[in-house]
């Protein structure tokens, strides 16, 4: 994330930004491990239908610098 920002810095970005994204299943499952501060006690709980896979549908040109 730190290298992200470092881009960002020097503009060393793609002169594209995505507008509209989709979410695109791979068939993995997220399984997240939490505490329950009521109870005291450890849970997972899974997500079947995770979707990782990040794709544009509409991505528009940068505005150029001022």
């Amino acid at each position: 994330m730190k290298n992200e920002r470092e881009k960002l810095i020097r503009n060393q970005v793609s002169d594209k930004v995505a507008i509209q994204l989709d979410h695109f299943a791979d068939g993995s499952k997220l399984e997240l491990p939490l505490l329950s501060y009521y109870s005291n006690k450890d849970t997972i709980v899974t997500v079947n239908y995770y979707r990782p896979i990040v794709k544009s549908i509409y991505d528009v040109k940068r505005p150029k610098d001022i």
